[in-house]
């Protein structure tokens, strides 16, 4: 009798402590929005949104309680990817640390003339930013405020700000427009102040007129900088399809793809580059994780370094004839190719340039080089054959692919640097269709010195035979 005399006791106590602070909770939060009132009682400061809060458009009051809101509180809203645009009032003097962190989907916030600081990490990782304005109140800007706001496009910068602390805007590549009414000397190119001004193209001490960015209705960003106008990207989110189809012209002129333009896209899923696009530039689709397919017409020529590394989904590509260069780690971390051709029409493989695609299978290169490290540690590759176009294979080329058991070795091929086939422990077919005047040199065994296959043959176990000890070895091809 006493026990459950006791556990009743125990309950209602419980029960009276949570109704408490459900009271206590319910009595600072307004409008799906809580606060927390500072230690002199003196103003409010915003924390977070209540629990079951499904707002995208957030409006801060004034004021609370009849007293001030001056702040936004650590982390408030950190991680929020339902907001897609936040008022402010002119009571905020402070946003504080990591107060908007990674909320990915917000479009649209002005930093009123209220406020003075942000804080560090403040609106880190927000990439639906495109165009900000920063009060002119405000004074410093702190450490990754806004860090990896990869589509940020352009910034003003207000009056008093003194301080832009280190890496504000780092990975904003970009942030091709500064207006600067502040007295900060801001250099396009320039590492200093934050790296606002690292990726600029103009600089402005204005706000009228002047800017060179456009958005169309449908949401692509362009920016026209004397003769050339560029696609910087697209502010709307995509459909469920995940489908994009590249504009023909803009407004009746060329463009060309910026580089960054689709970077690190987690909503795109199938692109069509249309005719226009010649020059896919550096990172235009890096990181674009659910990316399946790429459709490239033979307008394009060049395919930059990183343009779809780690494109994990990248299922479908097919390398036009009109390619010449693939750029270094291009596809590199393209998880779900299985199988490749890389036409003639291609001069060099740049370094890494499909190394770690860790389904691809079968490849078949014409490109005339292949280059140093282009199929590295990847890892399920069996079968590759190397066309009668390519002269030659450098180091580390086919490096750590250790399901590699056969390859063709095309007539024109002239040399194979040193351990190209590194880490290959299961190469065990290597078809050379022009077996004539190979030599073979091993810097640990034959110093200076270059063998005959023939004399070599005692150590090979391919059919030509390349051993375990050769596959870092140089071969090379002399004409009579």
């Amino acid at each position: 009798m006493k026990r459950t005399q006791t556990l009743i006791f125990v309950i209602g106590i419980l029960l009276t402590a949570m109704l408490l602070l459900s009271s206590c909770e319910d009595a600072n939060s307004s409008g799906g929005i809580n606060y927390t009132l500072s230690d002199n009682n003196s103003f409010y400061s915003v924390t977070s949104l209540s629990e079951n809060n499904s707002l995208t458009d957030i409006v801060i009051p004034e004021t609370y309680k009849n007293l001030p809101v001056k702040e936004i509180g650590y982390s408030a809203f950190a991680n929020n990817q339902k907001i897609v645009s936040i008022t402010l009032p002119n009571s905020i003097e402070r946003i504080s640390n990591k107060a908007f962190y990674n909320c990915k989907n917000l479009k649209n916030i002005v930093i009123s003339d209220s406020v003075k600081e942000i804080g560090n990490e403040a609106f880190c990782g927000c990439k639906g930013l495109t165009v900000l304005t920063i009060g002119n109140n405000v004074e410093t800007i702190g450490e990754n405020a806004f860090s990896m706001c990869s589509n940020l496009v352009s910034v003003t910068v207000g009056e008093s700000v003194k301080n832009i602390e280190f890496y504000a805007f780092f990975g904003c590549y970009k942030l091709v427009e500064i207006k600067n009414l502040s007295n900060l000397r801001l250099i396009a190119g320039d590492d200093d102040k934050g790296l606002i001004s690292r990726y600029a193209l103009n600089i402005y001490n204005t706000t009228k007129g002047g800017s060179k960015l456009n958005i169309t209705d449908d949401g692509f960003i362009f920016y026209k900088d004397g003769t050339k106008t560029y696609l910087l990207g697209l502010v709307n989110n995509i459909d469920e399809s995940g489908n994009i189809y590249l504009l023909n012209d803009y407004n009746g002129n060329h463009y060309e793809l910026y580089p960054y333009a689709f970077y690190c896209r987690d909503d795109l899923k199938s692109i069509d580059l249309g005719r226009e696009i010649t020059y896919i530039p550096e990172a235009s689709f890096s990181s674009c994780y659910d990316l399946e397919t790429v459709i490239m017409s033979d307008s394009i020529t060049y395919i930059d370094k990183n343009a779809f590394n780690s494109c994990y989904d990248l299922k479908d590509i097919k390398i036009p004839s009109s390619v010449t260069k693939i750029g270094e780690s291009a596809f590199k971390n393209c998880d779900d190719l299985i199988e490749l051709t890389i036409p003639s029409s291609v001069s060099k493989t740049e370094k890494e340039s499909f190394a770690e695609c860790d389904s691809l299978e079968k490849v078949t290169i014409n490109s005339k080089t292949i280059g140093e490290s282009t199929f590295a540690d990847c890892k399920k590759l069996s079968f590759v054959t190397v066309g009668n176009s390519v002269l030659n294979i450098e180091t580390l080329s086919f490096a750590g692919c250790e399901y590699l058991t056969d390859i063709v070795l095309g007539t024109s091929l002239k040399s194979i640097e040193n351990s190209a086939f590194a880490g290959c422990n299961n190469l065990s077919n290597a078809e050379f269709l022009d077996t004539n005047n190979w030599y073979v040199y091993n810097p640990h065994t034959y110093k200076d010195k270059y063998i005959p296959v023939e004399d070599y043959r005692n150590s090979l176990k391919m059919a030509l035979h390349l051993s375990d000890d050769a596959v870092v070895c140089c071969w090379v091809k002399y004409d009579n």
